[in-house]
């Protein structure tokens, strides 16, 4: 996967999970996980510890970071933070027609 795509899925990431987190309805009189009865606990932490032996015994390792490919070289890191100051720039030029109404 390139540094640019790389880019581009965590961007879409991060943008779909605000979409997701803003579209709940905020609920204060309920707490997190309030509706989960012991059954579901349980079967939650089973449905967790097969997923960890399975990624065990495929040659995962269980620390972060263990099992990926490779790490980005200096000059990979380089080009990743120039693409991220390139997307910041459009953003903020995007953001400022549009309060000016332009488009």
């Amino acid at each position: 996967m390139t540094v640019s795509r790389l880019l581009r899925f965590v961007a879409a990431a991060l943008l779909a999970a605000a979409g997701f987190a803003s579209a709940q309805p905020a609920r204060t009189d309920e707490v997190l996980g309030a509706r989960l009865t012991p059954e579901l606990r349980e079967a939650l932490r089973e449905r967790w510890m097969e997923e960890r032996r399975r990624r065990m015994e495929g040659g995962h390792g269980s620390r972060m970071g263990e099992g990926m490919p490779h790490r980005l070289t200096p000059e990979q890191r380089r080009q990743l933070r120039e693409q991220i100051r390139e997307a910041d720039r459009e953003w903020r030029v995007n953001v400022m027609r549009r309060r000016r109404g332009e488009r």
